[in-house]
């Protein structure tokens, strides 16, 4: 092929000895893709002065480069800045993009000290964090204690640490309670025919736990023994129904009962709590076995357990409205795994998708999964 210019000519030719990712292996059949790209450009420019500008600037350009030189990385090649990711998957329980404000000083402390990008993703449901722990997408998660215990069966789980609120807590109780005055009382006797207001099917404390108390006390026929069973959809919903008079017996968390009550001192001289369940792990978060380093993983522990030490893990604990972090271990998840077993409850009668959406306090504007 000719380009012609008004002064020369300039002849191309194809280039066997390119070894530039387009030319290799294509020797003899087309022409150097990079040098190509500069001679059509200025065959197809007009004829005249600018036209032989063009050309001038050709001939300068590939005299000046070798075939290696003219080859250039695509951007997507570049490396990051870390060479490895860890992704922690977190559910929403406010705002998504204020709780990735949130999550984002923790994110950063990990990633500057543990020499990997550190990052948060925010997912809808337990399905969906399943699904991408399967995929190594994400390689952990905070988890609720049902929630735990369903995935974990599926899923080799190591639990690390878990919130420790402003009042020094991390677990929370489950809590069965009536309306004064209706002759309910803590013999469960009285609780015969009765309207009850339960969270949902997959909460430990808005289900599992009321189900398992009554069972302990000789009662086999859980739906039976009622006139009436609500599931509310969320614990304070529970609460509500209880006090509309929509059911007479209510179960929650201790948590939410008592932020409820906080608010409204006027309901705490309508209600009166029936029974309370042993602790359980509040939202900790676990790392798929196998998705970090353990030399690394035992330094993650530290780091977290150790942010109050820090001015700058100061800053984060703030940042997420906790005071610390505290170690959570397999055995903590016991009294749900005996209530399960009790009630002949396998993981698999669960559904995923709904853990973690109907137990649910706003109550303090943050959920936590039940």
């Amino acid at each position: 092929m000719v380009l012609p210019f008004p002064f020369f000519s300039l002849r191309t030719t194809r280039n066997a000895a390119c070894t530039c990712s387009y030319c290799v292996g294509k020797a003899g059949k087309r022409m150097c893709y990079h040098k190509s790209m500069l001679v059509t450009a200025g065959k197809t420019l007009k004829n005249g002065l600018f036209s032989s500008l063009a050309g001038l600037f050709v001939v300068i350009v590939l005299a000046g480069c070798s075939p290696e030189e003219v080859h250039t990385k695509h951007p997507k090649e570049a490396k990051s800045a870390f060479s490895r990711t860890f992704t922690i998957a977190i559910l929403p329980d406010e705002n998504v993009f204020s709780q990735k404000r949130r999550y984002r000083p923790l994110a950063t402390y990990l990633s500057e000290r543990l020499g990997m990008e550190v990052k948060t993703k925010v997912l809808d449901s337990y399905s969906a964090v399943y699904s991408e722990m399967l995929t190594h997408k994400v390689d952990a998660a905070f988890f609720g204690s049902l929630s735990y215990l369903v995935l974990s069966h599926n899923i080799k789980l190591e639990p690390m640490v878990r919130p420790v609120r402003k009042d020094g807590t991390s677990t929370y109780r489950g809590v069965i309670f009536a309306l004064r005055g209706k002759g309910i009382s803590e013999n469960c006797d009285t609780w015969r025919g009765k309207r009850i207001a339960l969270v949902g099917k997959s909460t430990t404390s808005g289900y599992l736990f009321p189900r398992w108390y009554l069972q302990n006390r000789g009662v086999k026929r859980f739906e039976g023994y009622f006139s009436k069973i609500i599931y509310a959809g969320s614990h304070d919903a529970a609460i509500l129904a209880v006090l509309r008079n929509e059911a007479d017996i209510g179960c929650s968390t201790d948590r939410t009962y008592n932020l409820f009550l906080d608010g409204d001192p006027f309901a705490g001289r309508r209600l009166v709590v029936l029974a309370t369940s042993a602790p359980f792990p509040s939202n900790s978060l676990a790392l798929r076995t196998g998705g970090l380093d353990p030399a690394i993983e035992v330094q993650m522990k530290e780091y977290l357990l150790g942010l109050e030490n820090t001015e700058e893990g100061r800053n984060v604990l703030a940042s997420l409205r906790i005071s610390r972090f505290t170690e959570t271990r397999a055995d903590d998840y016991e009294p749900v795994r005996e209530m399960m077993e009790t009630l002949g409850l396998s993981p698999e009668f669960f559904i995923l998708g709904q853990i973690g959406r109907s137990g649910n306090s706003k109550s303090d504007g943050r959920a936590e999964r039940r």
